[in-house]
């Protein structure tokens, strides 16, 4: 099975973590992947997560002209012929209607309609507190002709287009506003496994004020991560976190975190000093 992991780019964070470990996960399985991003990555790409290539026009684009979305097709189209002389067997692209480039909007309402083999992979909605973004989106909307209504534009159907989403909130949001269940995934991001001797504490989320956790450590050594997204032999009620110390001195820990809208990356110098960022 050859995949087309599409995303704006590769940039140190939580989402290009999210990009290597979707596409080692499904190496792993076998499956030929071909990263897609608006940019060379900034990093050194892993040899464990495949191939990837840059292709202009990808990248966060506020703006442009009506011309523009088959030229971003034609482009997408081109690169997956270069690399295996064929179309993929799925597109997977990656919060494309959070609208951070409102041209790859159109390019999906143009695969949708095309029924050609898509899974959004959604993240953030930018009808979610993403104003800016819904700004620009609806302008670039008004500029175009023969497209349907703004919601259907952004949020596309067709025979072919999946959507994946990490919370059964967004998954509820989804059907009651009329997607089909069975073009609809819960698909929490993949993470990595903690290496075997390192410690790891699980405890209440109570540093993030909508959790209500208690504070209280609920076990210590290693910890596994199931799907279920809290650690083994832990309630199915609250929050929880997950900390991996790293080595002595002034280094940042990183903090893995649940709640009821999904999963949370914070950096810290401490675990008093939080500072939480949505993934």
């Amino acid at each position: 099975m050859k995949i087309a992991l599409v995303h704006y780019h590769a940039r140190p964070g939580g989402v290009t973590q999210v990009l290597l470990h979707s596409a080692k996960a499904l190496r792993q399985r076998g499956w030929d992947v071909l990263t897609i991003l608006g940019e060379p990555p900034t990093a050194e790409w892993p040899e464990s997560a495949g191939a990837w290539s840059a292709v202009s026009g990808l990248g966060y684009r506020s703006e442009g002209e009506p011309g523009d979305i088959p030229l971003l097709h034609r482009a997408l189209q081109a690169e997956v012929i270069r690399h295996w002389g064929q179309s993929p067997d799925l597109w997977l692209v990656h919060n494309a209607c959070l609208a951070k480039n409102v041209v790859l909007c159109g390019v999906i309402e143009r695969m949708a309609e095309e029924e050609a083999p898509v899974l959004l992979q959604i993240h953030d909605f930018a009808e979610d507190g993403r104003a800016a973004n819904l700004a620009a989106a609806r302008r670039y909307h008004a500029s175009l002709s023969g497209v349907g209504e703004f919601s259907q534009w952004l949020h596309p159907s067709g025979a072919g287009l999946h959507r994946a989403v990490l919370t059964h909130r967004d998954l509820a949001l989804l059907q009651r506003c009329g997607f089909s269940m069975d073009r609809l995934h819960w698909m929490p991001n993949a993470v990595s496994v903690i290496p075997s001797g390192r410690s790891a504490r699980a405890i209440r989320c109570s540093a993030f004020p909508r959790c209500g956790g208690s504070g209280e450590r609920i076990s210590e050594n290693s910890v596994s991560w199931p799907s279920s997204g809290r650690p083994e032999g832990a309630a199915s009620s609250p929050p929880w976190l997950l900390w991996i110390p790293r080595p002595a001195g002034p280094t940042i820990s990183g903090w893995l975190a649940r709640n009821g809208c999904g999963f949370r990356l914070s950096l810290a110098w401490s675990p008093a000093e939080w500072n939480p960022t949505r993934i």
